[in-house]
């Protein structure tokens, strides 16, 4: 059989045969090779040195003479060059790639004296060999529409990538199983991932090219949790109805504003004129908090610092709001920028001239006239330009300038809100192992955060230190640490991270500075015999 022959051969197997069977009969054509794979009239593959065997056919009897000669072209056949020469006993050659690319192929067949017997320029190739080295490119993206609700965004913008070959999993809080995603397959895309409100979610990846190189990509997002959602969620500013600051007009006692005052409004805490809210942040807002320095505690040992923003908890936050507890509960939200719905009951002929929007920030011992609602339409947009506890209270002026006095020195506001963007701070002990039973690992930690939620901690662990991540469990309440049982099959090198999130949504994440490594195992060591000691100054054992 010749090599052409050898080549017709395979292409009626990719069109006649299975798969996995064509791929077996490419590789006793083209052997040496880990991954071959039929593309159209080429064959695939991801090494760059495999061999070509070829047979000479002779008349029975007769022994095989001559020389086989490889050549080959990058060209299609356009033009042909001498690569090898065997003797045509030899029945295979070795051919090593320079670099990726397509490869076409001829062999000939000489006399003994080296005279090819069939020309070779202006033939036609007889086998075409893709060599592809470079794994393809895989970028994984995810996004959360809504709680529990995530988009999973993936892109391979090789062209040479199986789309059939893409697998999609996830692992949430929910029983810290992968699961397989459902899609269509297709070399871009997008899904939908139901996961547990609050929870981490994890996503990873895996798509492979027709040589069989293979890419993985990964990706996390924690999900929003239900009870951080404020009131009608983080909104962006409405441009329409901005907040109005001006100069500072502390209202006790004054009398009611005509239609024409309501149209102005003041920024908080006699700030100077166009001034925003205060920042409370402080002198020291640029440093960053070191975690250990916690308040009457010394820093733990072997702990290490986690992922935390780079400023300092606001006290100032902490006791505003306890005083405003006393009066009613305090919404928290994670973002500066946020809606307060508002109705109006009670409307004579003249209507509404104005919806007027009063802040405190000392709980009610002096208030401020924020600004008025344009479009006289609930909600009313308010971007705080901060941290810090304001208290609200809304006025409404009919057409002819009459309404219920401005909110009085004392008295407490309708509504209290808490802007806190500042994430928890953590304190991770490195992890010991203990020989108790098959073995467990302690951990132990501490957070400090003024705006806590009721299950603030979750565990995860991982083989590598960038994940994937599994969790060891989910948001649960903080005990301080946690002793997880070492079983047959635990892998020896493990990375620990915690996951701390407050009432506003905030999260933060610490992992401790070393892994931890797992080894039960004890050592025993026995005598084995005397030896005579090689310096006569040895001491000597006296009873």
């Amino acid at each position: 059989m010749t090599l052409s022959h050898m080549i017709r051969f395979l292409r009626h197997c990719g069109r006649q045969m299975s798969a996995a069977s064509c791929l077996g009969t490419a590789a006793l054509i083209l052997a040496a090779s880990p991954s071959f794979a039929v593309a159209e009239d080429a064959l695939v593959t991801n090494v760059g040195r495999f061999q070509i065997p070829f047979d000479v056919e002779s008349a029975p009897g007769q022994p095989v003479a001559g020389f086989a000669v490889l050549f080959g072209s990058q060209d299609s056949g356009a033009h042909w060059e001498q690569l090898q020469s065997v003797s045509a006993s030899q029945k295979a050659f070795m051919f090593s790639a320079p670099r990726d690319g397509r490869y076409s192929f001829a062999i000939r067949i000489t006399d003994a004296q080296g005279n090819l017997q069939t020309a070779i320029q202006g033939s036609p190739p007889e086998l075409e060999v893709v060599v592809d080295t470079v794994a393809p490119d895989l970028k994984l993206e995810l996004f959360e529409s809504s709680p529990g609700q995530v988009l999973v965004n993936w892109t391979s913008t090789d062209s040479s990538v199986a789309p059939e070959s893409l697998a999609i999993e996830y692992v949430d809080g929910a029983d810290g199983r992968w699961k397989p995603v459902e899609f269509r397959p297709a070399t871009s895309g997008q899904a939908v991932i139901t996961a547990s409100t609050g929870s981490v979610i994890s996503v990873r990846a895996a798509i492979t090219d027709t040589a069989g190189n293979r890419v993985e990509a990964s990706s996390q997002i924690v999900g929003r949790p239900l009870a951080s959602v404020p009131i009608n969620g983080p909104l962006p500013l409405n441009p329409q109805r901005p907040p109005i600051p001006l100069g500072p007009t502390p209202f006790g006692g004054v009398s009611t504003p005509t239609p024409a005052a309501v149209s102005s409004g003041t920024a908080f805490s006699g700030n100077p004129a166009g001034t925003p809210f205060p920042s409370n942040t402080g002198a020291n807002a640029s440093q960053v908090t070191q975690a250990g320095s916690f308040a009457g505690s010394s820093a733990m040992p072997g702990s290490a610092t986690g992922t935390v923003p780079a400023f300092p908890l606001q006290d100032s936050l902490s006791h505003s709001a306890a005083a405003y507890r006393i009066a009613g509960d305090v919404q928290i939200v994670s973002n500066q920028v946020f809606d307060l719905d508002y109705q109006v009951e009670d409307v004579g002929p003249s209507g509404v001239s104005a919806v007027e929007l009063f802040v405190t920030e000392n709980g009610g011992q002096q208030w401020f006239r924020y600004g008025n609602d344009a479009d006289l339409k609930s909600p009313f947009s308010v971007d705080s330009q901060g941290e810090g506890t304001f208290g609200f209270a809304v006025r409404v002026v009919n057409g002819l300038g009459f309404a219920d006095n401005p909110p009085q020195p004392g008295q407490a506001p309708e509504i209290v809100v808490t802007v806190d963007q500042t994430a928890p701070m953590i304190e991770i002990a490195q992890p010991t192992v203990r020989s108790d039973g098959f073995g467990t690992i302690q951990l132990a930690w501490r957070i400090n955060e003024s705006f806590p939620t009721p299950t603030p901690v979750r565990l995860e662990h991982a083989t590598t230190t960038n994940g994937p991540w599994t969790p060891v469990f989910d948001w649960q309440v903080d005990q301080g640490s946690h002793q997880w049982a070492v079983r047959p099959g635990t892998p020896s090198v493990l990375y620990f991270r915690l996951l701390v999130r407050d009432a506003a949504g905030n999260v933060a994440a610490a992992q401790p500075a070393q892994p931890v490594i797992v080894d039960m195992k004890k050592p025993i060591g026995r005598l084995l015999r005397v030896q005579a000691a090689s310096h006569s100054t040895t001491p000597v054992y006296q009873p």
